[in-house]
């Protein structure tokens, strides 16, 4: 069987440029933002990029102007905003913020294991955003954008990563989302076949982020007849992994009074109202549990018990849309209804408050449990289940197709 992980040769932002490298996840930033980040920093590898290509399909950002990544990627190169790294390498990067911190080794990912179930999802993917993705990587040459991947826990690797994370690294920055990025360079012949050895013990993994990346990077190696082929994931445990609610709003009662949708909702389930001094105690405190907001006032809904078995329908997401969405607010496709707009939890419950909507639906966190489940029985999620934090900047670690050529040079050397 194909070995799913590979030690890779890489560019590398360098140390000074990494922080107007770093790119913020396509799929986060809108047209404005990408404009205004472009011209800001002159070197952010959004430059390289044509538009948010890894979105899930809700909305694509098209971004005028930038017209040929791999020129822009082979000038980066040539005027040292990029290292190279020759030498086959893995590569340790750890995220931090003031509540949470997770290290992920870098690789090279075999496609393979997505077509033999080693490499499982939970999401449903768009064609055409996989096709997109598959130009861009076919025109520029280059995966930049790790897929981020997770894994039950193994105590071993996690000591490795450790001991591999107490030298200097190569990279050190805080990022315009706060998040300190942290990577290290695992070269040594004996650090890397200490890690050859540890990861070749995870037999599955799971993506949190990056669906379509994965997915057209298979369909373009079907597309070459690529049997080699892979991509470059960033792999972290599963207990340092942090999922957050991604919460719901409804625009517009759909014709109904209030009083109408509390009526509607009591003969389906126990509704209290809440009585509190501030939005943060509204915040559901377990799973079957949520939290709406309406009419100035917060109520918490006790759903009802789902089928045990089906560990889609036991999500909170899935039963809030056919105990709640569905029958009272008349939502029947979660995905395309225009009167449903999704709010990561990262905005807070006071957030909630302040959106523009009649009503609004604040879930608890899926667990990471809830997510290997659901792929493990190779089904998906309905749509925006999951928030990971904190997010992979891209940009950092570039895998270049042809990277040197038969001298050892890179592209652009003098």
């Amino acid at each position: 069987m194909t070995p799913l992980f590979r030690p890779f040769a890489a560019y590398l932002a360098s140390p000074e440029k990494a922080a107007e490298v770093a790119m913020p996840p396509v799929s986060s930033v809108t047209s404005e933002q990408w404009e205004r980040l472009t011209q800001e920093k002159p070197n952010s590898f959004l430059h390289v990029m044509r538009s948010a290509i890894d979105s899930d399909g809700t909305e694509t950002v098209e971004v005028p102007g930038i017209t040929d990544g791999r020129a822009r990627l082979d000038e980066m190169i040539s005027s040292g905003v990029f290292v190279p790294h020759p030498e086959k390498a893995y590569y340790l990067h750890r995220l931090a913020s003031d509540d949470v911190a997770k290290t992920g080794v870098v690789a090279e990912i075999a496609v393979a294991g997505i077509a033999d179930g080693r490499v499982r999802r939970h999401e449903a993917t768009r064609v055409e955003t996989e096709e997109r993705i598959a130009v861009h990587l076919r025109e520029v040459g280059a995966h930049a954008n790790p897929v981020a991947l997770t894994y039950r826990v193994d105590r071993d690797l996690a000591h490795l990563v450790d001991r591999l994370t107490r030298g200097t690294p190569v990279i050190d920055f805080l990022a315009d989302d706060d998040v300190q990025q942290t990577i290290w360079i695992v070269d040594e012949p004996g650090d890397v076949a200490a890690l050859d050895e540890a990861l070749a013990k995870i037999d599955r993994l799971y993506i949190t982020d990056g669906h379509h990346r994965c997915a057209a990077a298979a369909r373009l190696a079907a597309e070459e007849a690529d049997l080699s082929a892979g991509f470059v994931g960033v792999v972290f445990p599963d207990d340092e992994i942090r999922l957050v609610e991604y919460n719901r709003c409804v625009l517009d009662l759909g014709g109904i009074s209030e009083a109408s949708v509390i009526a509607a909702l009591e003969a389906r389930m126990q509704v209290d109202e809440l009585h509190i001094g501030w939005a943060e105690e509204a915040r559901p405190k377990r799973r079957g549990t949520v939290s709406m907001w309406m009419g100035a006032k917060w109520y918490r809904l006790i759903l009802p018990d789902a089928a045990l078995g089906d560990p889609v329908a036991e999500l909170d997401v899935a039963r809030l849309q056919s105990e709640v969405l569905a029958p009272v607010f008349g939502i029947a496709d979660p995905r395309t209804d225009p009167r449903l707009v999704y709010v990561p939890g990262t905005v807070g419950m006071s957030g909630l408050e302040r959106r523009s909507g009649a009503a609004c639906f604040a879930l608890h966190p899926t667990s990471p449990a809830q997510v290997m489940a659901v792929a493990d029985a190779e089904l998906v999620m309905p749509p925006k289940s999951t928030w990971f934090e904190p997010k992979v900047h891209g940009g950092l670690i570039v895998k270049v197709d042809r990277m040197f050529d038969e001298s050892g040079r890179s592209p652009g050397a003098v």
